[in-house]
């Protein structure tokens, strides 16, 4: 499985091998730059590089 993010051009701007750190890095990557959360999105690929999951999009942490 990969998981790579994607900037809404098109671009992909990283990939990773766990899912659990993809994730995490996609959620501050967010909390970073709320505005992001718009912008980048992670898709999930199999061995064969077919998307199996996405797009999945972190939302920004409520700030109090």
């Amino acid at each position: 499985m990969s998981h790579s993010f994607f900037a809404s051009t098109g671009n992909m701007i990283d990939s990773f091998d766990d899912e659990t750190e993809a994730r995490a890095a996609l959620q501050r990557i967010v909390a970073l730059e709320p505005e992001a959360a718009d912008e980048i999105a992670l898709f999930i690929s199999d061995d064969a590089e077919t998307i199996v999951e996405g797009p999945i999009h972190a939302v920004p942490a409520l700030v109090r």
